[in-house]
């Protein structure tokens, strides 16, 4: 018994000394820093332009400061009724709990009952436990005095409700509030603070999604206390005890969550995260074009196409309205969370414009220009390739206007080949598509047609350039973050030029908003018509991979991509029905943008729409077209030209036709390049007077390709590599009979005759030597036109006959310059030929780093 006294004395003794030690120790040690923050877990709310919250991040639990001025005074109320009903008039230690607790310890060996103070908790909450019970109490004790010295009863009460845990990852009462009540605790009535409060001592036990008896019960428990300390009356106490639970749906926001996911990463890997990242979303124009991509996919099932990506963006200012990057982000089973803005993917026709764009840089094309779209095979130091149109046909003359239009590919690839990779590629990177990252040489011509990958990022930035006269913000996907210190950092778009000064894109977005222009391929009333001023391009890659659709109004750029993540063909979906269907859904959804304005440097002029000259007073139509000033015709028309026939056999009229059998009529006469396509057409050549004559008219109104070189300044002797078949010294013509060919020195009539013609090359075409490919494989096959009664037809290189049949010669690629021409016999048994065509070979020490040391200035490949 005396022992037992003893060792009682000596442990009140004991805890006498450490309180004393406590409490000197208390006055000499600062707080701990985060005494000092008002919340301990971070949290980052992303939200979209307007405050909607988007998402909040939390990898360690949600927790959204607050100030305690900030919230209802019955808040605080029930934290004091509840966890320490002496907190304003304790040390941070509450001595009669304390003693009582050290009573039950000495007589019991173990801790029966607790003192633990609103301090306490705070300092528990501050430091954490690690190691012995008793050692972590006394810590907390320590804690609390410091606590208690150092700060006001407010600021030790603001910590408590920034730091408490109240479950399901909510740290503090505003977190609390918006997880359960899915409201800010500025607006929370009394009975869910009550149920708030009466969580934070055992958030598992009171869940009120779990369990909410239990939780109802804890939360009469806290009324209760309220009412015993006077803040509530007993009859308004027993009425709130009786109101129902009324909690919020148990599912946290996510919206727009790849843009979320994309603004957020690495935020937490910062010194100090922000509290709020606020993105230039604009939530409602978001969830309107999530459900537009996922009704659009719905019809696209049967076609396979799985995956939509959608970028809406605002021209004035480069914000991001919307910003899809999969119709479902949930959707394991087609890789939903890859973000489609961002994926690199061949991007079709998209990226015409930027070569029609160089093309008016130049100024040495207008919209009103006439390109040829007819065969055009293409040798590359990757091997030859002949373009083809989406139709799978050719359409002969036709405007720069039309083309670019009507996306025809052949058009596009001849003014790639006549500027070169090299400078389209350049340009490309001026208008913001740097992940094109090869060589020029890798992607060749076909540059032009998007066999390179580009993102529907780049597309939007590049054609929201277009929209602004060739200068626009960059993309921006958040205006500000919010600091812990109330700072913010705001999002500063930077204005960025596209390589086009405004009349270029003013003539672009002229021509790609020209419903007329785009009528011979897509037709009127299709999915890129709209009823309001809007430039649209399509694009398509190769086998139907990808969809591509980019169109702008003055206000709004709309990028839209469909097709497959894991990148399976669709089922011939085009861009027009694919991406463009959907694209003008979202134009519909945003309204009309204005109009496009002409600038001063753009005017107009009117032009005959068959030549892109001035017209002739014979020429049956006119167009007004929009010009680069100083770029307008001056030329006139001379493709249309008047002809006297006589009516009764076609031919010219002669001094012998009688007066009633002559008529006058207006014919076009076109350069050869297009002739085999004339032919194939079946539209009718300019008459000639007879058999005898045919020859010579055709000089006079067929003109040679122009700018094609006429000298013969051959450099290696190309066709002393093509043998000769010593048993079979004759040729073979269309038709297959054995013939004579005409020799070197034989009269050769001239002008050039329509009736022979070279199809292929044309003239100013330039061919690479391929450092890999073997020589005897370096090699092309020319093509030409013979009609009916020509014989002895034969291919002539550099001034020497070729030894070969006339359809199965081929021409070795031999460094130099070189002239190639036709000859055969008319049915007079004279020689004629046509004009000749004149083409280049580089070779290897022509190059440095993949570019020509030199441009061909000389040579033309309009």
């Amino acid at each position: 018994m005396l022992f037992e006294t003893s060792q009682r004395r000596r442990a009140v003794i004991g805890v006498a000394i450490a309180a004393a030690l406590m409490i000197a120790s208390s006055l000499l040690i600062p707080l701990p820093d985060s005494a000092h923050e008002s919340g301990g877990v971070r949290s980052i709310r992303v939200t979209d332009r307007h405050g909607v919250l988007l998402r909040e991040i939390r990898p360690e639990g949600r927790g959204i400061p607050i100030g305690l001025n900030q919230i209802p005074a019955f808040v605080p109320h029930a934290v004091v009724a509840a966890e320490d009903g002496s907190f304003y008039s304790h040390p941070g230690v509450d001595p009669l709990a304390a003693m009582r607790a050290v009573s039950q310890y000495v007589h019991e060996g173990r801790i029966v009952s607790g003192a633990s103070t609103i301090t306490m908790q705070v300092a528990r909450l501050l430091r954490g436990r690690t190691g012995n019970r008793w050692l972590n109490k006394m810590a907390e004790i320590h804690l609390a005095l410091r606590l208690e010295l150092r700060l006001s009863k407010e600021e030790i009460l603001t910590l408590w409700l920034n730091r408490a845990y109240f479950g399901s990852q909510a740290y503090g009462v505003e977190a609390a509030s918006r997880t359960y009540f899915g409201k800010s605790a500025t607006d929370l009535a009394i009975a869910e603070a009550a149920l708030l409060v009466g969580l934070a001592q055992s958030p598992s036990t009171y869940d009120p999604f779990r369990r909410p008896d239990l939780a109802l019960r804890r939360r009469h428990y806290v009324l209760d206390a309220m009412a015993t300390m006077g803040y509530l009356s007993q009859s308004e106490m027993g009425r709130l005890a009786t109101l129902p639970l009324d909690l919020a749906e148990r599912s946290p926001s996510f919206d727009a969550p790849h843009l979320v996911q994309r603004v957020t990463a690495g935020a937490f890997d910062m010194q100090t995260p922000p509290l709020e990242i606020r993105t230039t979303i604009d939530l409602s124009r978001q969830k309107e074009i999530t459900a537009l991509a996922r009704a659009h996919l719905e019809t696209l099932t049967e076609m396979h196409a799985e995956n939509a990506a959608v970028l809406v963006v605002d021209n004035g200012s480069g914000d991001v309205l919307a910003y899809i990057g999969n119709a479902d982000f949930w959707d394991e089973s087609v890789a939903g969370q890859n973000d489609g803005v961002r994926m690199l993917r061949q991007p079709g026709s998209t990226l015409k414009p930027f070569t029609y764009g160089h093309a008016l840089r130049a100024r040495s094309y207008t919209a009103a220009s006439i390109l040829a779209d007819v065969d055009t095979p293409v040798m590359e130091a990757g091997g030859a390739f002949s373009p083809e149109n989406y139709d799978r046909r050719f359409h002969g003359p036709v405007p720069l206007r039309t083309a670019l239009a009507s996306s025809y590919n052949v058009p596009a690839v001849r003014l790639a080949r006549e500027f070169g990779p090299d400078a389209l590629l350049k340009t490309l990177h001026r208008a913001g598509f740097l992940s094109l990252d090869r060589p020029a040489r890798k992607y060749g011509v076909g540059i032009t047609l998007g066999n390179g990958e580009v993102s529907l990022e780049e597309l939007a930035q590049a054609y929201s350039g277009l929209a602004g006269g060739g200068l626009a913000p960059s993309l921006r996907f958040e205006q500000f973050r919010r600091k812990t210190s109330g700072d913010t950092v705001r999002s500063k778009p930077v204005a960025q030029s596209i390589g086009f000064a405004e009349d270029v894109a003013f003539v672009l977005t002229d021509i790609l908003s020209d419903h007329h222009a785009r009528e011979p391929a897509f037709g009127r009333g299709g999915p890129l018509e709209l009823p309001f001023p809007t430039a649209v391009k399509t694009g398509t890659s190769k086998n139907y991979r990808d969809n591509w659709a980019v169109g702008y109004t003055p206000k709004h750029t709309v990028a839209v991509w469909v097709g497959n993540f894991d990148g399976t063909p669709m089922r011939t979906v085009s861009g027009v029905s694919g991406a463009g269907t959907l694209l003008k859904s979202v134009f519909l959804s945003l309204g009309p943008g204005g109009e496009f304005e002409m600038p001063p440097s753009v005017t107009r002029a009117v032009v005959c729409p068959v030549s892109g000259r001035r017209p002739s007073h014979i020429c049956p139509t006119r167009k007004k077209e929009v010009f680069l000033r100083g770029t307008e015709p001056r030329e006139i028309c001379s493709i249309h030209q008047q002809f006297t026939i006589d009516t009764r056999t076609g031919t010219l009229a002669s001094a012998d036709t009688p007066i009633e059998s002559i008529a006058t009529r207006v014919f076009e006469v076109q350069p050869p390049i297009f002739h085999e396509w004339m032919r194939e057409q079946g539209i009718a050549f300019p008459p000639v007077a007879d058999a005898a004559r045919r020859y010579e008219i055709s000089g006079d109104v067929h003109a040679a390709a122009d700018g094609a070189p006429t000298g013969n300044e051959s450099i290696g002797d190309a066709a002393s590599m093509i043998s000769s078949d010593a048993s079979n010294p004759g040729t073979v013509n269309m038709r297959g009979n054995r013939l004579d060919v005409p020799e070197h020195g034989d009269d050769v009539r001239t002008p050039p005759s329509q009736e022979l013609v070279i199809s292929y090359p044309q003239s100013g075409m330039v061919y690479q030597v391929d450092a890999v490919l073997r020589r005897e494989y370096q090699q092309f096959e020319p093509r030409g036109f013979a009609a009916a009664g020509l014989t002895q037809v034969a291919w002539w290189l550099d001034g020497r006959r070729l030894d070969q049949s006339f359809e199965e010669v081929r021409v070795p690629l031999v460094p130099g310059r070189h002239e190639l021409r036709l000859r055969a016999r008319d049915p007079s048994g004279n020689i004629v030929e046509s004009g000749p065509t004149v083409f280049v070979v580089l070779g290897l020490e022509d190059y440095v780093d993949g570019a020509p040391k030199a441009p061909m200035q000389t040579i033309s490949m309009k």
